[in-house]
């Protein structure tokens, strides 16, 4: 099953979304830092990223281009208890959820943001380059 790489230093996902996302057969792993969360995903093996609006020791916006850069179609969801304003984040982080309204939200934002990642590589692997 997808593994979901949850990064915050001040926890944003309570215990029952916690528990929502192990029910409907994701693994979880989580870092308290940017610096940790880079390390954990370089592993090879998360399919997602859960991260909290603001991390000790770096810009969200940074690490979230960071993972892009090095896997384009890696779905990144921020949670934030205020809901950013029009051109707030960059357009690495796929969606955005307030904290208090996850319960019932997160596991079908993560599900479809999969569903999506996985029809573009499928697409990419079947396209062949046309011919000058």
């Amino acid at each position: 099953m997808p593994t979901i790489l949850c990064v915050s230093d001040e926890w944003s996902l309570r215990f029952e979304d916690l528990r929502a996302l192990d029910e409907s057969g994701f693994t979880v792993v989580t870092a308290t830092s940017a610096g940790e969360a880079l390390e954990r995903f370089s592993s090879g093996e998360v399919e997602a990223v859960l991260v909290n609006r603001s991390l000790p020791d770096m810009n969200v916006d940074d690490l979230a281009w960071q993972l892009k850069a090095k896997s384009p179609d890696l779905p990144i969801i921020m949670l934030s208890r205020q809901m950013p304003k029009a051109g707030e984040t960059s357009n690495c982080i796929d969606a955005v959820l307030a904290c208090n309204l996850t319960t019932g939200l997160l596991v079908p934002t993560i599900e479809v943001l999969l569903s999506t990642a996985e029809w573009r590589e499928e697409v990419a692997s079947d396209t062949v380059p046309l011919a000058a």
